[in-house]
């Protein structure tokens, strides 16, 4: 089965992970089950289409699980049983599509699954490296709102990771990144035939100097 297709489905509560793991197979998706360690781990070794993460977590704060999958570019939905306001909009405000309580309302929440999978489909997907994390996020609303997939990297050298493992059609990136600047990235992707034909967006002079604009 597709990547697209696969879930990740972060729960603690064997209860509520057995409960959402069936409904979305019966639904015909890949599922990966795991609690919230194991869920961490599972976002840097594998690939998916869609994150689902559930507000109690023991070992992982759920937000860390939440800004994980939205810096790599997984569209991530939440998950709670109770009182979870706070943590619900702090959910959101980092960047999940939306949350869910207890007991789901079984074919919206599936509905809801299948468009924003089937948008991740269809929608072109930016890199985006930058260590500012406000200027990040400015860009990141920007590049959605035009109706881009959007994957972050804080560094130059896990953008250059990130554009070598994951299906990138655009980086856009700061020159001045810590440790591995812009340049250098520029120069490392337009040296790899697996990425020689992306577009990097900089400032002009910078794109000059990396040797992606021609004279």
């Amino acid at each position: 089965m597709s990547v697209e297709m696969r879930v990740l489905v972060a729960e603690t509560a064997p209860r509520y992970r057995d409960e959402l793991s069936s409904v979305l197979r019966t639904a015909g998706f890949d599922v990966r089950p795991a609690d919230s360690k194991e869920a961490l781990e599972a976002l840097e070794s594998e690939s998916f289409g869609l994150v689902i993460v559930g507000l109690r977590q023991t070992h992982v704060d759920p937000m860390a699980l939440v800004r994980r999958a939205v810096e790599l570019g997984v569209p991530c939905l939440v998950t709670a049983a109770g009182f979870y306001d706070r943590e619900a909009r702090e959910a959101c405000q980092i960047g999940a599509d939306s949350v869910w309580m207890y007991p789901l309302d079984v074919d919206r929440f599936l509905d809801r699954t299948r468009s924003i999978l089937q948008t991740s489909l269809t929608a072109p997907c930016v890199l985006l490296i930058e260590d500012n994390t406000d200027t990040r996020r400015a860009f990141r609303r920007t590049l959605e709102q035009g109706g881009f997939s959007v994957v972050e990297a804080d560094r130059g050298i896990e953008g250059v990771r990130l554009a070598l493992t994951r299906q990138v059609d655009v980086v856009v990136l700061d020159v001045n990144l810590p440790g591995l600047d812009g340049l250098s990235v520029c120069q490392i992707l337009k040296g790899d035939p697996a990425t020689a034909k992306m577009i990097a967006a900089a400032d002009q002079k910078a794109q000059s100097q990396s040797g992606l604009i021609d004279h």
